[in-house]
């Protein structure tokens, strides 16, 4: 048949279920899943508690970004993958988070010539106008919660009964990923994604 087949198709389903999963795999599958995520909103936390420190991780977009460019890199500069490269032809995908990190990528380094961002694309500055950041907020929650419990210690007792509000999120947001409802913010960012 055709590209499409899946790798079960490919190889038979009792083989697909049969692939020894990698180490880091194994550690991800042995975790509590509502462990899996800790380590990623530790160090959200980090960076908003952090704000003010121009040297701090950007963990939730950025950094990734970033990261997704210097894999490029290493793939490019390969003496054996690298030559298979159409550098006129290199694009990126992901789902979420992983949206997110596509159209970063792909807004900041002009070698992704296309991207295809899935679900992870949103206006920051318009979810808040709106009152549509709940589903955002609720993909972090932990993280979220630790917000909370900050703002609400900092506020004293008259903030015991404070909830997540559009202010907090936009103050989060502009700690976390600063620029995120400004100059980088979805109408401005996706413009630069293969002018």
């Amino acid at each position: 048949g055709g590209g499409n087949s899946s790798i079960t198709d490919r190889i038979g389903a009792e083989q697909a279920t049969a692939l020894p999963l990698t180490p880091t795999e194994e550690a991800w599958m042995a975790m509590a899943p509502a462990n899996r995520l800790a380590p990623y909103f530790d160090a959200l936390t980090r960076s908003y508690r952090a704000a003010d420190d121009a040297g701090r991780e950007s963990p939730f977009i950025y950094d990734s970004a970033n990261d997704a460019s210097r894999v490029l890199d290493a793939l490019l500069a390969d003496r054996g993958f690298g030559a298979s490269i159409d550098s006129k032809r290199i694009g990126t995908t992901g789902i979420s988070l992983g949206g997110m990190i596509s159209w970063f990528v792909a807004a900041a380094d002009t070698r992704f010539t296309a991207a295809a961002p899935g679900i992870g694309v949103q206006g920051f500055q318009y979810a808040l106008d709106e009152n549509l950041w709940h589903a955002r907020v609720a993909s972090l929650g932990g993280f979220f919660e630790t917000v909370l419990q900050d703002a609400r210690a900092e506020g004293g007792k008259e903030s015991e009964a404070l909830e997540m509000n559009s202010e907090l999120v936009g103050q989060v947001w502009d700690a976390v990923v600063p620029k995120i409802r400004s100059d980088f913010d979805a109408p401005s960012s996706l413009a630069l994604i293969a002018p």
